[in-house]
C-alpha cells in the first residue's frame, strides 16, 4: 500500500511543474536520434552498454528517491518525546560521528485490547494509569563512527544506580538519591532514564529508542518471525512460553514471551539478558538476510512496522534513518557484539531497596570508557565473527563424575578419570566397567536439572556426545569411547546466580552470528 501511496503522490505532480527539462536524445517524447553512417559506430556494443548502465543509474536514483518518500510517510507516524528537556551542558551533536542510543523496552501495552492483552500474557496495566510506566529492558547501542561495528551493552533493571535529581509532573523537585536503574522510567520516565544513564556510564546518548508490547510483536511479525535455538526446553506459564528443546520459529506473540520470561530460569533477569540477546542477533540475522532486505513488500512491512511502533527523541530525524541505514547496510554479523555491564554483586543489598545488582566499578568503567572512545569490544577487537564456546558458570570443583569405560580398551576409563581429576572435576569412585563395550564416542549422562554443570564438563571433553537422563541426580556418568583424546582445561566466569557475591568479572562477549546450540 505504501509503495502505490508514494508512486501515485509522484505521477499526480502538476506536469512540468519543478522539472528540469530532458535532452532531446533522453527525451521519450522528443525527436528519435539518427543513426551514425556505417564506419563511425566503433564498437557495437557501445550503446547498449551505454543504455543499460543509464538505465541502471535511473533505477538506483528513483528507488532512492521512493525510499526517502516513504521514510517521509513514516516519519510523521513516530510518537515523539523530548527525553533531552532538562539537560544542560551537552556538547553540540556532530554529524557521522560514533553514535549513542538508548533502546528501552517499555511494558507500555498502548492498543493492545484486553484480549489482546491477556493472550499474550502481559497483564492489564496501559501507561495511562502509572501501573504500567516500567522499563523491561535497558540497551545502550554503540554504532562506531565508520558504521562498520556495532555493540549493545545491557543494562540490568535492577542496577544500583544513581537518579539525578529532577522534577516530577507534579512540580516537585526530587534531590539525588540511589535506586534500581528500572526506577528512573518509573520515577520520571523517559527523560530521567536518559539522565541516570548518562549520568552513571558517563556515555552521551544521542537518540532515544523505546518500543511498547504491541510495536515489538509487529516487527517480529513483519519478518516472518525469527527462528530460536535454544539447548534445553523452556516453559514459563506466566509469560505464557513452552518450547522445545532445538530450533524454534517464533511468531511475534512467542518471541516477547521468550524475551519476557525469567520465572523459570534461577538466574531470574541475568538469564533473561541473555536470551534477549540471542533474540536480538537472531533478529538482527532475519531482518538483514535476502528474505527481507530482497523483498520490496518484505522491507516496505518491516519499515512500517518498525517506524511506526516507537517512540524516539525529536532529533532522529529521516535523515539520521537513510544515513543509519545505507552506512550500515553492509555491516557482518560478526561485528554485531552483545554484553552485559560487568557484575561484582548479584544480590547487593543496601538498604531500603531490596536485592540489587552492583556493577564491577573497574571493569564497567573500561568498557564504558571504549564506547566513549569509539574503541572496539570483545571479537571487534580482533575482527573474529565471534567468540567460541559457551560461558561456563560452573566450576570443575563443584562437578561430581563416575567414568565408565565403554570402550573395552584396557585402562581408558582409568586414564579418562585421571584426566579429569587433574582439571579439578571431583570422582565419584574408581572408574568402571560400562554396560556395554564397543563404544567409540563418549557420551556424557546427565540430569536436565544440572545443565549448566553439563557445559563446563562438555567443554572437558571434547566431541562427547550429551544424553540426558531423568532423575539420575547430581551424579554425571562419562561412558568412555575409543575416540577419546583426553581431558582439556576449561575456564569459567563467576556464577550469575541469585544470592551469588562474585569477585571483579571480566567482560565477556557474543556475537550476532552465534547459534547458542551450536
Amino acid at each position: 500500500m505504501h509503495l502505490l501511496e508514494a508512486h501515485l503522490a509522484m505521477t499526480d505532480a502538476t506536469p512540468g511543474a519543478g522539472l528540469r527539462t530532458l535532452p532531446p536524445e533522453l527525451d521519450p517524447r522528443g525527436p528519435r536520434p539518427q543513426p551514425r553512417p556505417a564506419g563511425q559506430d566503433g564498437n557495437r556494443w557501445r550503446r547498449p552498454l551505454t543504455w543499460v548502465a543509464g538505465g541502471m543509474a535511473t533505477l538506483v536514483v528513483a528507488f532512492s528517491a521512493l525510499g526517502y518518500l516513504l521514510l517521509g510517510h513514516y516519519e510523521g507516524q513516530i510518537d515523539r518525546v523530548d527525553v533531552f528537556a532538562g539537560l544542560t551542558g551537552r556538547p553540540a551533536k556532530v554529524a557521522d560521528t560514533a553514535q549513542n542510543y538508548l533502546i528501552v523496552g517499555s511494558d507500555n501495552r498502548e492498543g493492545l485490547s484486553a484480549a489482546e492483552a491477556r493472550a499474550l500474557h502481559v497483564g492489564t496495566a496501559s501507561a495511562d494509569n502509572g501501573a504500567g510506566r516500567r522499563s523491561d529492558t535497558m540497551i545502550l547501542l554503540h554504532v562506531s563512527e565508520q558504521r562498520d561495528k556495532a555493540t549493545l551493552v545491557s543494562l540490568p533493571r535492577d542496577s544500583y544506580v544513581r537518579i539525578p535529581a529532577y522534577t516530577g509532573d507534579d512540580g516537585k523537585q526530587h534531590p539525588e538519591s540511589y535506586n534500581k536503574l528500572n526506577a528512573a522510567y518509573a520515577l520520571g520516565g523517559p527523560q530521567l532514564a536518559v539522565a541516570t544513564v548518562e549520568a552513571n556510564t558517563g556515555v552521551l546518548v544521542d537518540h532515544y529508542v523505546e518500543v511498547g508490547f504491541e510495536g515489538f510483536v509487529r516487527m517480529v511479525d513483519a519478518v516472518g518471525g525469527v527462528e530460536i535455538c535454544t539447548p534445553k526446553a523452556i516453559k514459563d506459564t506466566k509469560a505464557g512460553l513452552r518450547l522445545e528443546a532445538g530450533t524454534n520459529q517464533l511468531d511475534g506473540g512467542e518471541a516477547l514471551a521468550y524475551v519476557r520470561a525469567r520465572y523459570f530460569d534461577p538466574r531470574a533477569d541475568i538469564g533473561r539478558i541473555e536470551r534477549q540477546q540471542t533474540f536480538l542477533g537472531a533478529l538482527f540475522r532475519q531482518a538483514t538476510s535476502a528474505e527481507v532486505l530482497l523483498n520490496p513488500l518484505a522491507m516496505n512491512a518491516f519499515l512500517d512496522a518498525s517506524l511506526q511502533s516507537v517512540r524516539t527523541d525529536p532529533d532522529l530525524s529521516r535523515d539520521d534513518i537513510v544515513d543509519l541505514m545505507t552506512k550500515t547496510r553492509g555491516l557482518a554479523a560478526g561485528n554485531v557484539v552483545f554484553a552485559t555491564v560487568p557484575i561484582s554483586d548479584y544480590d547487593y543489598r543496601p538498604g531500603g531497596v531490596g536485592s540489587t545488582v552492583r556493577w564491577d566499578e573497574a571493569e564497567a568503567a573500561t568498557l564504558f570508557e571504549r564506547l566513549r572512545q569509539d574503541q572496539p569490544v570483545g571479537s571487534q577487537t580482533t575482527g573474529a565473527t565471534a567468540a567460541t564456546g559457551p560461558v561456563l558458570t560452573v566450576a570443575p570443583s563443584s562437578i561430581t563424575v563416575q567414568v565408565l569405560n565403554g570402550a573395552g580398551v584396557s585402562g581408558l576409563g582409568a586414564r579418562t578419570a585421571d584426566d579429569l581429576a587433574k582439571l579439578g572435576f571431583v570422582m565419584a569412585g574408581p572408574a568402571a566397567n560400562a554396560d556395554r563395550s564397543g563404544a567409540t564416542v563418549t557420551e556424557v549422562r546427565y540430569d536436565p536439572r544440572w545443565d549448566e554443570s553439563l557445559k563446563t564438563l562438555l567443554a572437558a571433553l571434547p566431541g562427547a556426545k550429551a544424553v540426558p537422563v531423568k532423575g539420575q541426580g547430581k551424579v554425571f556418568e562419562v561412558v568412555v569411547g575409543s575416540s577419546y583424546a583426553g581431558a582439556k582445561a576449561v575456564t569459567v566466569t563467576p556464577s550469575a546466580a541469585p544470592g551469588a557475591s562474585a569477585s571483579a568479572s571480566a567482560l565477556t562477549t557474543t556475537s550476532a552470528a552465534e547459534n547458542p546450540c551450536g
